[in-house]
């Protein structure tokens, strides 16, 4: 199941992107706190991400995915940056293997996420 709590686009880092009718913030108003992705996968989805294998940015990215599952039965929690970088790798770096397991993984609850955006 994938939870999603609305996000202002300011708060993603996105400077001049502002919501329909936004008229800034306050000078006063305290930003607020980034909200995370949960995402928690069925085993089969699991089993697609463990095995990293090498060294890299990738490698990297890959190993906290499994440290995630691992510590957290088999739910990963994801900031921002960490949700860009999974739809990163979905998405523009090609048919690798690595690629097609995260697809494979995190399609389902991907799909739930922007569905239930509107509930």
């Amino acid at each position: 199941m994938a939870r999603f709590a609305q996000t202002d686009p300011a708060e993603l880092g996105v400077s001049d992107a502002k919501p329909i009718g936004h008229q800034g913030r306050s000078k006063g108003r305290m930003p607020r706190e980034t909200k995370k992705f949960e995402f928690t996968l069925y085993f089969d989805e699991a089993e697609q991400i463990r095995g990293a294998t090498g060294e890299g940015g990738q490698q990297d990215f890959h190993r906290f995915l499994i440290e995630q599952l691992d510590n957290n039965d088999n739910t990963v929690t994801l900031d921002d940056a960490q949700f860009g970088t999974l739809a990163r790798y979905m998405t523009l770096y090609g048919p690798g293997g690595f690629q097609g397991r995260l697809r494979k993984a995190f399609r389902r609850s991907i799909v739930e996420l922007f569905n239930n955006m509107g509930s």
